[in-house]
């Protein structure tokens, strides 16, 4: 019965003109209480607390963009500057990245 009352609105309704005032309405003057208004209560307040949360989620992303436009401009200004360094002296380069020749022959042999 209760799940045809959540698929069907109309017959929220009617069950509530059968059975009387609805849960969520005072009954007597006395505020509604139980466990579906306690549920419905905690219910709303997560509810409440995802939207606070969604709602800063661009200010969040935004942030996030710059973070990640300055890393990435950090890692362009090292990439620069390794190249600079090794570009500068072509002697330096190819010693250090081929070694000497007595290395690349060992490494030849090793392959």
């Amino acid at each position: 019965l209760r799940s045809k009352c959540i698929s069907r609105p109309e017959a929220n309704e009617e069950l509530e003109g059968e059975v009387g005032a609805s849960p969520d309405e005072e009954v007597g003057g006395t505020p509604p209480s139980g466990p579906l208004v306690d549920y419905k209560k905690v219910t709303l307040k997560k509810l409440g607390e995802q939207v606070c949360s969604l709602s800063s989620l661009p200010s969040r992303v935004g942030l996030l963009e710059t973070k990640l436009d300055s890393i990435q401009s950090g890692i362009q200004q090292l990439v620069s500057e390794q190249s600079r360094h090794y570009h500068s002296s072509p002697d330096e380069y190819y010693s250090e990245s081929e070694g000497s020749t007595q290395d690349s022959d060992n490494e030849q042999l090793l392959w």
